[in-house]
């Protein structure tokens, strides 16, 4: 394995921690929206109802930024984890 290919496999392998971070970030907070949602509003009956498009305009379109900043500071600490067990 020559030096580049070396260093595409680490700028990779950050790729991967960051987008799998990034896809997880934003499951979780599709989730909670939903279950905020159905937690705090309910119609006329009493009757409670989910809206999972609002949940998800609530998250791609107020909150994927702040999704992919703590995606991102969690795949820095995940590669210094690799970099460090790789010299280990």
């Amino acid at each position: 394995m020559d030096d580049r290919t070396f260093q595409m496999m680490w700028y990779f392998l950050f790729c991967l921690f960051w987008a799998v971070n990034f896809i997880n970030g934003t499951q979780k907070f599709l989730v909670a929206a939903a279950c905020a949602l159905w937690f705090f509003e309910s119609d006329e009956d009493g009757n409670r109802t989910t809206d999972l498009g609002l949940a998800a305009q609530w998250t791609y379109w107020n909150n994927v930024g702040s999704v992919a900043f703590g995606s991102l500071l969690i795949a820095i600490v995940q590669f210094i984890r690799a970099v460090v067990e790789y010299v280990d």
